[in-house]
């Protein structure tokens, strides 16, 4: 398959060009890891599909993929310089909310670590998986999925959490310049994490409701309340819980972090 160029767009995306577009998979994180485990992979590289029949989430779960009505987009990327997974997916959540916010949504919040959400429900999820090969360079794939058309949801996915659509936002938008919106912003957040990590978890702070929010904090030994109080590129979360003097948390070990005020 022979990759086809982004969609023209104002400051076109310059680093992520090489997209296979795909009219049905089972997933497009699958596809981007089948390619980096036969060393065909290469930055930048995009896949597409206009339907997943196995699209996947964080932890095992399922990523409801309508037809042609959501935009189901994986990419591959390797950085300049090392960095972790979490900061991999704040890097891509950020650049999801300004993309989102670019075509005109407001009222949009980062849900840690992998979520955009509207006072609707969620818009917008990332899934990042990582491969190393020997001495090289880890190799990332970004799984992003957005609701853009959908007018209405299974009732199994309603259960589970409140969901909604840019078209549910009042915000209609083709498939190709959502693309490419996207494609835009991811470009501009993957090189600014390059150049300065502290950066985007500056950015990443200012679109989170964290800030004065009384949060329920899950690790590894169990849920906490408390408050956020600085995010560090290099110590991670500062934590000050209700009980207990204030520390660094570690993000890899953070699995959660929800506002009290979290329906």
């Amino acid at each position: 398959m022979t990759p086809s160029p982004a969609p023209e767009s104002q400051g076109e995306a310059s680093r992520f060009t090489q997209i296979h577009r795909l009219d049905r998979v089972d997933s497009t994180n699958a596809e981007a890891l089948r390619a980096v485990a036969e060393g065909t992979a290469v930055d930048g590289q995009v896949w597409i599909a206009r339907e997943q029949s196995a699209g996947r989430g964080r932890r095992g779960r399922a990523w409801w993929s309508a037809p042609g009505e959501g935009l189901y987009l994986s990419a591959v990327w390797i950085p300049t310089r090392p960095l972790q997974a979490p900061w991999i997916t704040m890097t891509a959540g950020w650049a999801v909310w300004g993309a989102l916010r670019e075509l005109g949504a407001q009222g949009l919040g980062l849900k840690w670590p992998n979520d955009v959400m509207h006072v609707q429900g969620k818009l917008a999820g990332i899934l990042v998986e990582s491969r190393t090969q020997g001495a090289s360079k880890a190799r990332f794939v970004v799984g992003i999925g957005i609701n853009r058309s959908q007018r209405s949801f299974p009732s199994e996915l309603v259960e589970q959490q409140a969901v909604t659509s840019l078209a549910l936002l009042g915000i209609e938008v083709s498939a190709e310049c959502l693309e490419a919106t996207l494609l835009r912003s991811l470009d501009q957040a993957c090189g600014l994490a390059e150049a300065d990590p502290q950066a985007v978890c500056d950015a990443y702070w200012e679109a989170s409701p964290w800030a004065h929010e009384r949060l329920a904090l899950e690790g590894p030994t169990g849920s906490e309340w408390g408050h956020a109080v600085a995010l560090d590129a290099q110590r991670g979360l500062r934590w000050r819980p209700e009980t207990g003097p204030e520390r660094w948390e570690r993000l890899e070990f953070i699995r959660s972090l929800v506002p009290a005020t979290t329906p």
